[in-house]
């Protein structure tokens, strides 16, 4: 235990109580407990380096002693006084009296640790995990059988053979917590770390575990096992995580030093404060940086809520929602003389950079110390309403910055051209990018963001993104909008230069609306809408509610005929991933919606509307006459269909304001849609493949499909038809008897029937099943025929034939009596507009 005496004169000196005792104003006076020069070869050295400390020129002014014992931690701790007189110890504040040795109970304080730790190593021999800690604290190689003994001893709550603890100034330790010395078996713990950790006795039972853990390496290996085993042993023994980089950082730490007392050296094993959390995974994360800190000299501090600060011996680390960095060497010297995290540049936000010459800068949260190569440095305040540029050597805003600067007054824009140059020396003329940030108040109201970027830029406010064009680019003009609620709001825009030129210009600026001269009888009238994109992939349904009197109302624009080049009625635009019209300079590109409409006649009966987009779509239609509105797409929600869909609607008759709303969130924007009157459609002729074909056969079979397709435009059957527009064909190969032996291959007609129904009913037809609408059937007993005249084709073309309506006799509709049918022959022609059908007739014929 430590106290400050008097009057040395007065201490009755014990060479037992007391093995040696240090006078803190340069005496050092021996004793018969003083391990010899040549003793020293028996103590634990751990590593090849030690740091050699001499006890003697630690702290004058002050007079301390060194009050030790012979007795083990498991039962207590002795102390002495230096006064005939009853005293108080000036740490624990405990009355010590002038009575034997075993009068003296522990402080209350060790007493709780004490408990602690024995409950930890009590419960070591039955851990299932028991062996696993025991190899990664001390390795592969230590004595099981003494470990074992030592371990149970332990569970059967027998301390009485561990090394006595002594309290002692930190200086005499090297500025450790504790430590461990093998050859007098005794545990020093720091009187200073005790006294920081009144009311943490956890703390102090961390030392004493990790103590431990230097003592029964020191028991069980031959040499001391490799790294701070003690620290692994304490915290696998109280049930922490180590991570891959602090295990590293722990098994590389050479955790002993010595000590100089009377000219003899004493090699200790320490403890250290510990390095643990976000500050200890940087720290063995990130070795080069630790070797610079060097070892902890404290343990870590909460300052403030969510902040945190570390001491080494050069320097520290901070760790708060910034991210966790250090300040050392010079610069970071420099930072903590005047302040640290108290000074007026807060804390720091990234690591010291070398930017060229030896010349260095470190970023903080309200600016950045410049540190020249002539020793002095300079502290540049950076005011949150001013842009702070930080910039990186490559295009993905990656690593850590490398300049840093100060962009002026944050209420205005601003503008850099570096030509074919760079914004610092040690910045690459290509392939850099760029971090632009502050803090402004926007009053309530929409705000235009315009830039200009050689090449990519994006532009962030609050947490919308309003510009993002971070793509190769001339130095073009790109726009966003941002509405206020009258707040300030942070404001980042990131930049990046591919090659040759690089440029940037960034404005923002209270919205105008504007309004194009548009004519909706015949044009398309749009008002444009700004939405936050960061609230959700889709603006509110009823965005357009107000419309220019709407808060987020950009401007009106034309979107051009309602007559589109096809002849329809309608629209069709894509803008690719530009704004609206492809007016950058005006409109975003990003996060707008589009309220427009233009004037159409309908006649009452179904119109066929066609329709599809990217992103999404609403149409609905508004009764001049009535004011009544009419849902088209599915009401109060949005549409997204990217392949065309067809809605048909019969709207009563008048005249209506045709209206679509749309949205573009990101990516491409384009939409097309057309109404029509509803007519036959295009046939789909399936021919399903049931049995007996091979891969050639089918693809060969597949081809007449496609004549057909290509020669039938439209159905016979209209769209409502339950057969309309689909051809459903079984095709198998089997063998035809009786009068059928003779045919290449069967069909049943449905040409001689009247009208023609094309869905067959008989129970030959409909296979497995499936309903279908015929069936053909290639005759085994001339299916090699023909194959051999290369007629698979011709017989299939007319087999399909049949399907449509074609007869089955000698006369002109007869595909199989012609040599060539390209282009159809007029009696096939004929027949089939007769039925109903539309048809091409000069369209190419495959017949192979």
């Amino acid at each position: 235990m430590l106290e400050s005496f008097g009057s040395e004169s007065n201490y009755p000196l014990n060479p037992l109580a007391n093995p040696y005792q240090i006078g803190l104003l340069g005496n050092v006076e021996p004793t018969g407990g003083i391990i010899s020069q040549s003793a020293v070869k028996n103590l634990l050295t751990g590593g090849t380096s030690h740091e050699l400390i001499n006890t003697a020129l630690i702290v004058p002014g002050i007079e301390d002693r060194l009050i030790m014992s012979d007795d083990s931690f498991g039962s207590q701790i002795e102390d002495t006084s230096n006064s005939v007189d009853n005293s108080v110890d000036s740490l624990t504040g405990i009355v010590l009296s002038q009575g034997t040795d075993s009068d003296r109970q522990l402080p209350p304080i060790l007493q709780q640790a004490l408990r602690s730790a024995h409950d930890s190593l009590t419960g070591l021999a039955t851990d299932p995990d028991y062996n696993a800690k025991m190899n990664l604290a001390f390795g592969d190689n230590f004595d099981t059988k003494v470990a074992n003994d030592i371990v149970q001893k332990f569970a059967k709550a027998n301390f009485t053979e561990l090394p006595s603890i002594e309290i002692v100034p930190s200086a005499a330790i090297n500025g450790a917590n504790g430590a461990f010395d093998k050859a007098t078996n005794r545990i020093y713990l720091s009187s200073e770390f005790v006294a920081e950790n009144a009311g943490n006795p956890g703390a102090i039972t961390s030392v004493l575990l990790e103590e431990t853990g230097h003592y029964i390496d020191s028991k069980i290996n031959i040499s001391d096992a490799t790294g701070d085993e003690g620290d692994i042993f304490a915290r696998l023994l109280q049930g922490q995580t180590i991570s891959t980089g602090e295990l590293l950082g722990l098994k590389a730490e050479d955790d002993t030093a010595t000590v100089a007392f009377n000219g003899q050296n004493y090699f200790l094993e320490m403890s250290r404060s510990p390095i643990q959390g976000s500050i200890g995974s940087f720290y063995y994360s990130n070795p080069n940086i630790a070797r610079d800190l060097g070892e902890s000299t404290g343990n870590e501090v909460q300052f403030a809520p969510g902040k945190w600060r570390q001491d080494f011996q050069r320097g520290a680390i901070f760790h708060s929602s910034n991210g966790t960095f250090s300040v050392r060497g010079s610069l970071g010297k420099y930072y903590l003389n005047i302040g640290g995290q108290n000074s007026q540049l807060g804390l720091p936000t990234g690591e010291e950079v070398h930017i060229g010459n030896g010349n260095w800068q470190q970023n903080f949260e309200k600016g950045f110390i410049d540190w020249r190569n002539n020793g002095t440095g300079q502290v540049i305040l950076i005011p949150a309403n001013n842009w702070r540029g930080e910039y990186f050597s490559n295009i993905n805003l990656t690593d850590k910055p490398v300049f840093f600067e100060n962009l002026g007054d944050g209420s205005r824009g601003f503008s850099r051209n570096w030509g074919n140059n760079s914004p610092s020396l040690n910045i690459p003329t290509d392939n850099f990018s760029a971090r632009m940030t502050t803090q402004r108040y926007l009053a309530p109201g929409l705000y235009k963001i315009t830039t200009q970027a050689d090449d990519g830029i994006r532009v962030r406010i609050g947490n919308q993104t309003v510009v993002d064009k971070w793509v190769d680019q001339p130095f073009v003009t790109n726009s966003g909008y941002f509405y206020s609620n009258g707040s300030n709001f942070p404001i980042a825009i990131e930049y990046y230069e591919r090659g040759v030129g690089a440029a940037i210009n960034f404005n923002i600026t209270p919205a105008t609306k504007f309004q194009d001269s548009v004519n909706e009888s015949q044009q398309w009238k749009a008002t444009v809408f700004n939405w936050n994109g960061s609230q959700g992939n889709q603006p509110p349904i009823n965005f357009w509610n107000g419309e220019m009197n709407n808060q987020n109302a950009i401007g009106v624009i034309n979107l051009g005929s309602n007559t589109r080049s096809d002849g329809k009625k309608g629209i069709n635009f894509d803008w690719g991933d530009g704004a609206p019209n492809r007016d950058g300079n005006r409109l975003p590109h990003n996060n707008f919606a589009i309220g427009a409409y233009t004037w159409a006649d309908f006649d009452g009966s179904p119109y066929k509307f066609r329709v599809r987009g990217d992103d999404g779509f609403q149409i609905r239609a508004k009764n001049h006459s009535t004011g009544e509105w009419f849902d088209i797409t599915v009401p109060n929600q949005w549409t997204q269909a990217y392949g065309f869909t067809e809605i048909t609607k019969a709207l009563p008759a008048g005249r209506y304001d045709l209206a679509f709303n749309y949205y573009e969130h990101g990516g491409l924007a384009n939409f097309d849609l057309s109404w029509e009157k509803p007519g036959n459609p295009d046939i789909d002729i399936q021919l399903v493949r049931l049995n007996g074909f091979t891969d050639q056969e089918w693809q060969t079979i597949l081809k007449a499909e496609q004549n057909w397709e290509r020669i039938i435009t439209n159905d016979m059957f209209s769209s409502d038809h339950p057969r309309g527009g689909v051809l459903k064909v079984a095709v198998v190969k089997e063998q035809l008897n009786g009068g059928e032996a003779g045919w290449f291959a069967g069909t049943y007609d449905v040409g001689k029937t009247n009208p023609v129904i094309r869905d067959v009913e008989n129970s030959d037809v409909d296979r497995n099943g499936v309903d279908y609408d015929n069936i053909i059937q290639f005759n085994t007993r001339r299916f090699q025929e023909v194959l051999k005249n290369n007629w698979l084709v011709r017989v299939a073309m007319h087999e399909i034939g049949n399907t449509l309506g074609l007869t089955d006799d000698n006369s002109k509709p007869n595909l199989m009596r012609h040599g060539s049918f390209d282009p159809i022959m007029d009696g096939n022609f004929d027949r089939l507009t007769n039925l109903g059908y539309k048809v091409d007739r000069n369209v190419p014929i495959y017949w192979s």
